[in-house]
C-alpha cells in the first residue's frame, strides 16, 4: 500500500529516536567498561543489568579504568520490541506497556544529533532489527510509555505513541491530510432522473408489440380479400358463382380490448383527411398520411406517428376514383357556393390583417395591449406568448438516425392554464401551420408585425415577432461548419416542388396534352 507523506514523517522521527537511544546505550556501556574493573563486571554484574546482544563484544578497559578502585552502577531501562521485518507490517504485536508518568510521552531534545545506523538499513526502516541490540534510556529519562512505532498502515496509525505530540495529532487523521483522489464519476444515472425515460421507453415498446398484433390480424384479413378477389374475376370468366366475402375483422373490438382509440372517417377528399389529426403524421419516410392514404390499395396497413410520438395503424377500406361532379349532383351547388365564398373572403381578412399590423406596428405595443378593450374583436383570440419554435424539426427523436429522413414543420405551442383542473397545459396557437406561413413569420424582424395564413387558408393569424434567436451571425457559422447532406435533407420538399414547377413548365412550353389520366402509381 503507498504509505502518505505524514506516515513517511512519523517513520522519519522513530528512527531517529531509535539510533539515538543506540547511541546512548554505546555510551553509557563504554563509560562501564572503562569504570568496572574486568573482574567485578563478569561476577559481580548485577541481574537486572542490560545483556550485550547476540555476537557483540565489549570494548577492552584502558588502563585508567583499571586504576579507578570505585566502580559506578547506573541503572538501565529496557524496552521490548517485537522484531519486524524491513519494509512490512509487523507479525505480532507487544505487549501492554507499564504505567508511565504524564511527561513519559516527552522525546529526547533535538539537540542531541542521531548517531548512524547499522550498516544494509534502509530509509523505510523504522524500528531496529531482531539482531540489534535494545536501545537504553539516557540517564535520569523516564521509561518510554510504549514500544518505538511500527511500520503500520493509514488505519494503525493512531496506535504510535511515541511521536511528538504535534505528529501524533496529525497522525490520528491520515485522511483528512492525505490527498484524496478524485471522485470516480458514476457509471449509472439516478433512476429518479431517468424514471420518466424508462416509463416512456417502456410504453412505447408495449405499444409497438400491440400494434404488431393488430397489425398481423390486418394482413391477415388482406391476404383473404386478395384471395377472394382473385375468385371473383375467375367466377367471371366461368361464369359460376362468385364465392362470399371474408368477414372483415372488428377494428374497434380489437382496439378496445388492446387499449388504443378507434377512429373511421367516410369518404373524403384529401384537403379534409390533411386537417384530421392522424392528418398530420408521418410514415417512416416522412411522407404524410394524407398522401400515402390516396396511394394504398383497399385493406392495405399503414403505420404513422406524429410530432408527440403517437402512432397510428390505417387501411382504406374504399376508394371512389376523382371525378369532376354534376352541378344538379346533391350537394354541388352547396359546395360550390361555399367554396366562392371562401375564395372572396379571404381577400377581405387579409386587407383587414394587413391594415390592423401596420397601426399595431406603429403603436409600439403588444398585440395584447393593441387589441385591449377593442370591442370589434373582443371574440378574436389573442396568444400573449408563444414558445420558441423553428421552422423545421427532427422532433424528439435521435438525430442519429432521423437524419436519415426529412425534417418537417414544427407544432406552434402556447402555454394556458386549464380552467377545470388549473394546471397549465400545452396548445396549438395556431392551426395546422405550413411553409407560407412558416416563411411569413421568419421574414420578419423582432418587434414587427405581419400577416400569416395557415396551410388550408382557412384561417388568417397577425403575428408580431419578439426575439429571434440565435442571432443571423451565429446561424451562420453553424451553417458554414454543417456538411453539405444535412440540407439535402432539409431541402427536399424544396426538391420536390421544384421538379413539379419543372415539370409543368416543360409541359407548357411543349404543347403537351393528355390524351388520358397519367398512371396513378400505387403501392405495393
Amino acid at each position: 500500500a503507498q504509505e502518505s507523506p505524514q506516515q513517511q514523517a512519523n517513520q522519519e522521527q522513530a528512527k531517529q529516536q531509535a539510533e539515538q537511544k543506540e547511541a546512548e546505550q554505546q555510551e553509557v556501556e563504554q563509560q562501564e567498561a572503562e569504570q568496572t574493573p574486568p573482574a567485578e563486571k563478569s561476577e559481580g554484574q548485577p541481574a537486572d543489568s542490560p545483556q550485550s546482544g547476540a555476537g557483540s563484544e565489549a570494548p577492552a578497559p584502558s588502563d585508567q579504568s583499571r586504576g579507578e578502585s570505585n566502580p559506578v552502577i547506573r541503572l538501565v531501562g529496557f524496552a521490548e520490541e517485537s522484531a519486524a521485518p524491513s519494509g512490512g507490517s509487523p507479525t505480532s504485536q507487544p505487549g501492554p506497556s507499564p504505567a508511565a508518568p504524564a511527561d513519559a510521552a516527552v522525546t529526547p531534545p533535538a539537540a542531541s544529533p542521531p548517531a548512524a545506523g547499522p550498516p544494509g538499513t534502509s530509509p523505510s526502516e523504522v524500528s531496529p532489527s531482531a539482531e540489534s541490540p535494545p536501545p537504553e534510556s539516557p540517564p535520569g529519562a523516564s521509561p518510554p510509555a510504549a514500544s518505538p512505532p511500527e511500520i503500520s498502515s493509514p488505519a494503525e496509525a493512531e496506535s504510535e505513541p511515541s511521536t511528538p505530540p504535534e505528529a501524533a495529532s496529525a497522525a490520528e487523521s491520515p485522511a483528512a491530510e492525505s490527498p484524496q483522489a478524485a471522485p470516480e464519476k458514476p457509471k449509472y444515472r439516478p433512476f429518479e432522473e431517468v424514471r420518466d425515460d424508462v416509463r416512456r421507453i417502456i410504453a412505447v415498446e408495449q405499444m409497438r408489440a400491440a400494434l404488431d398484433k393488430i397489425e398481423e390480424e390486418m394482413r391477415r384479413y388482406q391476404v383473404a380479400w386478395g384471395n377472394y378477389l382473385s375468385a371473383v374475376e375467375s367466377a367471371k370468366e366461368t361464369k359460376a358463382v362468385p364465392p362470399s366475402p371474408p368477414q372483415r375483422p372488428d377494428l374497434e373490438a380489437i382496439a378496445r380490448r388492446e387499449g388504443f382509440q378507434y377512429g373511421r372517417t367516410e369518404l373524403l377528399p384529401r384537403w379534409e383527411v390533411e386537417a384530421l389529426e392522424i392528418g398530420r403524421s408521418t410514415d417512416s419516410q416522412g411522407v404524410a398520411f394524407a398522401q400515402v392514404i390516396y396511394e394504398l390499395r383497399e385493406f392495405l396497413t399503414v403505420r404513422t406517428f406524429d410530432i408527440d410520438q403517437n402512432q397510428y395503424l390505417a387501411w382504406p377500406t374504399e376508394r371512389v376514383e376523382e371525378h369532376v361532379p354534376e352541378f344538379t349532383d346533391p350537394g354541388v351547388k352547396e359546395a360550390v357556393l361555399q367554396a366562392w365564398r371562401l375564395l372572396e373572403g379571404r381577400k377581405l381578412a387579409e386587407a383587414e390583417c394587413a391594415r390592423l399590423a401596420s397601426e399595431a406596428e406603429k403603436s409600439g405595443k403588444t398585440l395584447a395591449e393593441f387589441f385591449a378593450g377593442r370591442v370589434d374583436f373582443k371574440d378574436a383570440r389573442i396568444v400573449p406568448e408563444t414558445e420558441p419554435f423553428t421552422w423545421l424539426t427532427y422532433g424528439e427523436l435521435d438525430l442519429a438516425w432521423a437524419a436519415s429522413r426529412p425534417p418537417f414543420l414544427s407544432s406552434i405551442q402556447a402555454k394556458r392554464k386549464d380552467p377545470a383542473s388549473g394546471l397549465v397545459v400545452d396548445e396549438d396557437a395556431v392551426d395546422r401551420p405550413g411553409n407560407e406561413f412558416m416563411a411569413a413569420v421568419f421574414s420578419l424582424q423582432p418587434g414587427q408585425v405581419g400577416v400569416a395564413w395557415n396551410q388550408p387558408r382557412s384561417k388568417v393569424y397577425l403575428v408580431r415577432v419578439i426575439e429571434m434567436q440565435p442571432p443571423p451571425a451565429q446561424l451562420h457559422d453553424a451553417f458554414v461548419r454543417q456538411n453539405q447532406q444535412t440540407y439535402m435533407s432539409i431541402s427536399w420538399y424544396d426538391r420536390i416542388e421544384a421538379y413539379g414547377r419543372w415539370s409543368r413548365n416543360l409541359e407548357e412550353q411543349a404543347g403537351l396534352r393528355w390524351s388520358r389520366a397519367p398512371a396513378r402509381a400505387a403501392r405495393p
